[in-house]
């Protein structure tokens, strides 16, 4: 037999057949690589521009809710508006919604009366700022929540005095839907700090009033609502903890606008990333998000950390797993040819190569960016796990090689052994999730990419792990706002009724079913028109709805009007309807109808409006009597006035007579009071001298002499009597100055009640008419009477003294006081004198009385 012989150069056609399979395998194990990242990047961009476009459209709830509360009510209370905007708690659930404000129109007299109605409802120093000279103004007359430096400062701001900020309103207010201004610098709660943001402004309309038409709208505008939003706050609250995840792997830059340039970039997550590094990148995706009025061109990029995940593990174990294979095959086939010392040398520098490729390939699993780890499918032993894998669960290198599977991954035993079966079993890479506890007690949610590994004959399960927990709170938080916006249109006052662009039935809420009787099931699928709209006004309401949907296409559009109903029973009742589109779904607009049952309102309006009818003429022929009685009245105050002006002429005629009386009773009593010291006391003076010196001429007899002490006596009485009288008619220590009178009027009545009297004056005289002074001392007189017959005092203090151009004599006693009910009877005719003394000199008489006594304060101007 003939014995096989191999050809010569055989092994350089294995060697080439094997490397080109070699390098075919790795080919595609790095397009499928390529496809994977690049379902990653679509799914992570797929995941950021939905949570934008989520927030733009909870945004648009918040103020189309906030909008219907003004519209279905006639006025909103501060406290209703805080109770209401502080029930969404949008720090919490909505981040980057800054605040949601009132924006009141307002002409220039009724700005002036804005402060008075805040404080009145519990705001203090309210003021519209800044201070222009407009005939209309839009001050922030709500804003919510009211819990930063930045929104207590818009309180009060006028709208109207900023460009940007009336633009966009008065879009609003013509067109009647939301309008967003352009981007602007928004003051931080940092002093000094600015960050870039938006408004979005949507008009409310006074009582239901028409508002079809622009002049109808201007007529009719009472307001605006608007939400303030900060962009890059918007941002970080939709990205959350995996911002820094994002961050590491990829760029975001988001323009404000169709202009993609430098001044309309509003977030930029990297300052590497630009709009040049965004055209050469090779994972990149630009989307445009619609916004009221505008939109979001939203660009995003895989950053070079994430382009270099595309040489794994896998696609680099084939080529060094091929190589080495055909290597092998090669060489050996070689030897086989050239023989066993050939062979065994090269076998020895296969095995050196063998080494370094083992040591190559250990190379690239420690240095792998993402968490890598080889675990033993039959029980589940953690053969290896780079550094990665160490800094992500919190064990050493070496800790982790001696642990199983089991002590980090939460699921049951048999649940990963399931697993673990199922991935061994598997011809291809599997993707599975897990949740794993790290070495400081915190669970982590992962999501790991497992493929089979084939080493000695021995099969090994190597993974690549993700650590996805912020992604999953995403998701988590995105499904509990759908359901917060489930229980607000559960349980909203109004038929919520989702549409298609076809009118078709897409959802009913619960009202739906009270207000027109059918089921959500039942209404689902059917069109609304031939539901709940009577046949005879199907045609208008299908042609006025089918100009609003084919109006403009694409953009945030409403409409309101009333149209009659039909119920499932088929009687007929009034509703309010707004329309409004919704965000593009598959390319096709849907629409949200908010329905409102107007019977009790429609009846009460023809209630008010008879009502109205009677009322007018009621009112005319009450106009009427009142036009007659008004003109017997003006004839009434015609005549009492006369008669009142005629009364005051007689009391101030009156008054002047009662003075004239006072100065000539005052006079009579000076002039008999001269009289009577001139001529009576010098007759008694006369008739004393004499008797005294009779007495002395008979001094021998004493029977005489007693007559004559007993005459002396009666003439010193008489001559004490006179002198007392001379003193109540005009007290002639007068003519020595007003201060000398009050001082011997003080001791004379201290010395006649002995209740003791301090007068407290000044030493130098006082220039007074001898009329004021007249009138201080007969004042001065009445109070020391009325002391002594009511006041029960042991002590009287007067004061005399001058202020600001006055004279004002204190007259002030500790006695009993007087009672209220004394102070203003008729018959206290003390106090009347003395009030009508002052009133003639132009003075005032003040009283204080209490359980410490009573004062008198005379004020009489110099």
């Amino acid at each position: 037999m003939r014995k096989f012989e191999i050809p010569k150069n055989v092994h350089w056609l294995i060697l080439l057949v094997g490397f080109a399979i070699t390098f075919a395998t790795w080919g595609s194990a790095q397009r499928e690589s390529a496809k994977r990242l690049h379902q990653e990047f679509e799914t992570i961009v797929g995941q950021v521009k939905g949570r934008i476009e989520k927030r733009v459209q909870d945004g648009r709830l918040i103020l189309r809710a906030t909008t219907s509360l003004f519209t279905v009510s006639n006025r909103v209370e501060r406290h209703e508006f805080k109770d209401y905007i502080g029930a969404q708690d949008l720090h919490k659930n909505y981040p980057g919604i800054k605040s949601v404000a009132f924006v009141r129109l307002v002409s220039a007299a009724e700005k002036a009366t804005l402060p008075a109605q805040a404080k009145k409802e519990g705001v203090e120093d309210y003021k519209v700022w800044p201070d222009t000279k407009r005939k209309w103004s839009a001050p922030v007359w709500y804003v919510e929540p009211y819990d930063s430096p930045r929104v207590k400062k818009a309180l009060g701001y006028d709208l109207m005095s900023e460009t940007k900020r009336r633009l966009a309103m008065e879009k609003a207010r013509d067109t009647g839907r939301p309008v967003i201004t352009d981007m602007l610098e928004m003051v931080a709660d940092g002093e000094g700090s600015h960050k870039k943001g938006f408004l979005v402004f949507s008009p409310i309309y006074r009582d239901h009033n028409p508002h079809s038409t622009v002049q109808q709208r201007r007529k009719n505008i009472l307001g605006w609502v608007h939400l303030s939003f900060v962009t890059d706050e918007v941002i970080q609250g939709l990205l959350g903890e995996s911002a820094l995840e994002l961050q590491k792997n990829f760029g975001l830059l988001i323009y404000f606008g169709q202009d993609v340039k430098e001044r309309t970039l509003v977030f930029q997550s990297d300052p590497q990333i630009t709009h040049a590094s965004f055209s050469k990148a090779k994972y990149k995706a630009e989307h445009e998000i619609a916004l009221p009025g505008n939109n979001f061109v939203v660009m995003m990029q895989g950053k070079p950390a994430f382009e270099a995940r595309i040489n794994d593990t896998k696609s680099t174990a084939i080529l060094i797993g091929g190589a080495i294979t055909t290597t092998l095959l090669t060489l050996l086939v070689w030897l086989l040819a050239s023989g066993r010392q050939r062979a065994v040398e090269i076998a020895k520098k296969m095995n050196l190569d063998l080494a370094e490729s083992e040591q190559r390939y250990r190379q690239m699993f420690e240095d792998n960016a993402s968490v890598a780890y080889i675990l033993d499918p039959t029980n589940g032993r953690i053969i290896d796990a780079n550094h990665e894998a160490a800094q992500f669960w919190g064990y050493s290198q070496e800790e982790l090689r001696r642990m199983n599977i089991a002590e980090i991954n939460v699921a049951s035993a048999t649940e990963i052994e399931n697993s673990l079966k199922a991935q061994k079993e598997a011809k291809q890479g599997m993707q599975v999730y897990f949740r794993h506890r790290l070495k400081n007690g915190s669970v982590r949610d992962v999501e790991i990419f497992r493929t089979n590994l084939t080493h000695q004959g021995m099969t090994y399960v190597y993974c690549i792990l993700h650590d996805i927990t912020s992604r999953r709170e995403a998701e988590t938080g995105l499904i509990e706002s759908q359901a917060r916006l489930h229980v607000i249109i559960e349980t909203a006052m109004d038929a919520v009724i989702q549409l298609d662009n076809d009118g078709v039935i897409t959802d009913w809420n619960t009202r739906g079913e009270r207000i027109f009787g059918w089921k959500r099931d039942e209404a689902i699928g059917k069109v609304l028109v031939d539901l709940v709209i009577p046949a005879s006004q199907r045609l208008d309401y299908e042609t006025g709805l089918r100009k609003f949907i084919d109006g403009e296409e694409g953009n945030i559009r409403h409409s309101y009007f009333e149209v009659e109903a039909k119920h499932q029973d088929g009687r007929e009742f009034p509703i309010e309807v707004a329309v409004t589109t919704l965000a593009n779904v598959d390319g096709k607009l849907q629409y949200c109808a908010f329905m409102h049952d107007i019977t009790d309102r429609k009846r009460a309006e023809n209630a008010l409006r008879k009502a109205r009818v009677e009322l007018e003429n009621r009112v005319f022929e009450r106009t009427a009597e009142l036009v007659r009685a008004n003109r017997r009245l003006q004839n009434e105050i015609v005549e009492r006035t006369e008669a009142q002006e005629a009364l005051q002429e007689s009391q101030e005629m009156l008054r002047q007579l009662v003075a004239h009386q006072d100065r000539i009773r005052e006079n009579e009593r000076r002039r008999i009071a001269r009289e009577i010291h001139d001529e009576l006391g010098q007759h008694l003076l006369v008739l004393r001298i004499d008797v005294t010196m009779l007495g002395r001429s008979e001094s021998e007899d004493p029977k005489l002499q007693e007559k004559v002490q007993g005459i002396l006596q009666h003439i010193d009485d008489t001559m004490r009597s006179v002198r007392a009288i001379i003193n109540n008619l005009r007290p002639s220590v007068l003519d020595l100055g007003l201060y000398a009178a009050l001082e011997w009027q003080t001791q004379e009545f201290q010395r006649r009640s002995g209740i003791i009297c301090d007068l407290i004056a000044g030493d130098e005289e006082l220039d007074l008419d001898d009329n004021v002074a007249t009138v201080l001392f007969r004042i001065l007189q009445e109070g020391l009477t009325n002391v002594l017959r009511h006041a029960k005092a042991t002590h009287v203090r007067v004061a005399l003294q001058q202020e600001a151009g006055n004279l004002i004599m204190t007259i002030a006693d500790n006695g009993v006081g007087m009672q209220d009910s004394k102070k203003g009877e008729r018959n206290s005719f003390g106090l009347v004198g003395i009030k009508e003394r002052l009133h003639i000199l132009g003075g005032e008489l003040n009283i204080d009385s209490g359980s410490h006594g009573t004062r008198l304060i005379v004020t009489v101007p110099l």
